[in-house]
């Protein structure tokens, strides 16, 4: 987490959610988030269902250069990075963890030369709402580095995703982004609490075989390691 809105929104969810997994939506204060609120949004779905958005900050609409409530937030990312998106949204929804990640953009007019490219820091994470988690999501889009030129005058084309990893009350905060490159490998998950249980299933022939007596520990292309604190 390096850009300073992520860390902000991340920190005070850590906060609020105490020893519980998520907060509740009404526990996240706009005040305590002030500088990082134009880089927030709020997503409402759930499993089976389109992650929508809620609200978004004025930066993050003025990212895409339109309002944003009530687009679908997988499609602003292009279609090599769905499946992913998929798994993260799944993971967020069910499995009650965060999700920090990195992403590209280009103007969707620019020039092919000199277009500049835009990288964008993303946060998912779970919230609790009307006594379930991950029916809304409390998430935060900002851009790293210098900003492209074009940023707020033309629109960003689909976001593409670079990398990835899970944060929370379960995950092993120490664990490296999961770079995405042109051959697809196997995700792992280490865990330092319980074992999670995704919906969303990868091919199998992705995986190489599990060692014996140890095909429980694996779950499809999640590797999966128990026990350390539970909360």
């Amino acid at each position: 987490m390096r850009h300073p809105a992520i860390r902000q929104v991340f920190d005070h969810w850590d906060r609020q959610r105490g020893s519980q997994a998520a907060p509740d939506r009404d526990a996240i204060d706009p005040g305590a988030i002030r500088s990082a609120l134009a880089d927030t949004f709020i997503l409402a779905g759930g499993p089976g269902r389109p992650a929508l958005f809620r609200l978004a900050g004025t930066r993050v609409c003025a990212l895409f250069c339109r309002e944003l409530k009530g687009e679908d937030f997988v499609r602003l990312w292009h279609t090599a990075s769905r499946e992913e998106l998929d798994v993260m949204l799944a993971s967020v929804a069910e499995d009650r963890v965060g999700v920090v990640g990195a992403a590209t953009a280009a103007a969707s007019e620019a020039p092919a030369a000199g277009g500049g490219t835009a990288h964008v820091e993303f946060l998912l994470l779970p919230l609790r709402h009307d006594g379930h988690v991950g029916s809304r999501m409390l998430g935060a889009l900002a851009i790293s580095g210098p900003v492209p030129y074009w940023s707020g005058a033309r629109p960003a084309s689909q976001l593409m995703l670079e990398g990835f990893r899970f944060v929370g009350a379960h995950i092993d905060p120490r664990r490296p982004l999961f770079a995405i490159g042109p051959q697809p490998r196997p995700f792992e998950r280490i865990l330092t609490g319980p074992a999670l249980h995704l919906k969303r299933r990868f091919a199998q022939d992705r995986l190489p075989p599990p060692p014996p007596g140890d095909s429980d520990r694996r779950r499809r292309n999640f590797i999966v390691y128990d026990g350390g604190r539970q909360t």
